[in-house]
């Protein structure tokens, strides 16, 4: 491959000699045409014009042919190297993502819910029958309730954990981007929004939520697709939106596995505050 594309660049730069050397040559010509019409003592206009198209010609196409003849290789080849650098360090960093089980990284959050919409995750077409969100508060999510409605009238099975606000005395000095009143907020919302509907609706699937201690400046949630699993690492860098940074990962594949095993560890370790299954509410220490 390498070889048939070195020959190509040469039959290139062989065609792009002749074509200069033949329009220099062209404006020489032109040139010397002017001069004999000089002696002929007329079509001075005609003369005029030819001497100086050709000396145009002949200057440009000269000092191309120069630059193609001794300084283009030169550039040619410094750009290649560039060139050949960038292309191996992109490869070096897609196949360490591979090898992780890296599959997109975002600068933002917002920039990945434009892509991947809560609602068309869990309540779209290719919904997930399994969801499972573990954060700090758990704020923005809660504010979406009309996506886990669907998803539960449709049978899915949602766990939410997030920071329980009454350890937060204690912790909040090493969570300053996180403030209790965005807790107890997520908190009145889920009941509000989901305890109080579900009472009603008694849907199919199942809900449940838990309250945990550990510190966190992240947030995993795992979505269980019909054909796959989806893991999104949410690394927080501030309170805006815009100062989260996202990894799509395999949750059963590398560094997905292993985000997946840690933060399931801090779910089986939290204590139950509310559950919902087969119809009824059998915990409800909200």
């Amino acid at each position: 491959m390498a070889k048939a594309s070195s020959t190509v660049q040469r039959d290139v730069r062989k065609t792009t000699r002749f074509v200069l050397s033949i329009f220099a040559l062209t404006g020489f010509l032109l040139i010397l045409l002017s001069v004999f019409l000089l002696y002929a003592h007329k079509w001075e206009y005609v003369r005029e014009l030819l001497k100086e198209l050709g000396i145009v010609l002949l200057s440009v196409f000269s000092v191309s042919l120069i630059y193609e003849l001794s300084l283009a290789e030169k550039h040619l080849q410094s750009f290649h190297a560039l060139l050949r650098a960038e292309i191996q360090q992109a490869e070096t960093i897609a196949a360490a993502c591979a090898r992780l089980g890296i599959d997109q990284i975002f600068p933002s959050r917002e920039v990945f819910e434009m892509k991947y919409p809560l609602a068309d995750i869990v309540a779209g077409k290719n919904a997930c029958s399994e969801v499972r969100m573990i954060g700090t508060s758990l704020f923005h999510v809660m504010n979406r309730s009309n996506c886990f409605k669907q998803a539960l009238q449709r049978g899915a099975k949602l766990d939410l954990c997030l920071f329980d606000s009454d350890k937060f005395s204690y912790l909040s000095p090493k969570l300053p981007d996180l403030e209790n009143s965005d807790i107890q907020s997520a908190i009145s919302t889920f009941k509000k929004t989901i305890v109080a509907w579900i009472e009603g609706a008694q849907p199919k699937g199942q809900i449940e939520l838990r309250y945990h201690d550990a510190y966190l400046f992240q947030s995993f949630a795992r979505f269980k697709l019909s054909d796959h699993d989806l893991g999104v690492w949410d690394l927080s860098f501030g309170r805006d939106i815009s100062e989260k940074r996202v990894l799509l990962v395999d949750p059963t594949w590398g560094l997905g596995k292993d985000l997946a095993k840690r933060f399931d560890s801090i779910w089986n370790s939290s204590p139950i505050v509310f559950k919902y299954e087969n119809g009824q509410i059998t915990v409800a220490n909200l």
